[in-house]
């Protein structure tokens, strides 16, 4: 499954670009995961968690949605490309904790975890 399937949004605390990415989980489609990168799309420094915490950043199109999971929280992924279509992160997402997708996403594509 591509990952411009599930809805995705770039996520930023106000005045930033890109410190995250947001999409709904390929399991449900019901929750919408949120993956902080080490190496944001702006080139600054990565969204220091414990600072801010989740309500302080919203997407680059809408508010973040209520419901919005960290997976894990206090967690930073290493990307590498710069949109949607050839995104990839480092490890694996993980949210089966709270009963959604576990999977890897590379080069766009959402993988593992019963999608492909």
């Amino acid at each position: 499954m591509r990952l411009t399937e599930l809805n995705p949004r770039w996520c930023a605390v106000v005045g930033r670009h890109g410190q995250g990415v947001t999409f709904d989980c390929p399991h449900c489609r019901k929750a919408r995961l949120v993956v902080f990168f080490a190496n944001p799309l702006d080139g600054d420094g990565r969204l220091p968690l414990k600072k801010y915490g989740l309500e302080l950043y919203e997407t680059e199109h809408d508010l973040s949605p209520k419901g919005t999971e960290v997976v894990p929280a206090g967690f930073h992924w290493e990307r590498t490309g710069d949109s949607f279509e050839t995104l990839t992160l480092t490890p694996s997402v993980d949210a089966s904790a709270s009963g959604h997708w576990h999977g890897h996403v590379r080069d766009g594509q959402c993988v593992g975890g019963g999608i492909e």
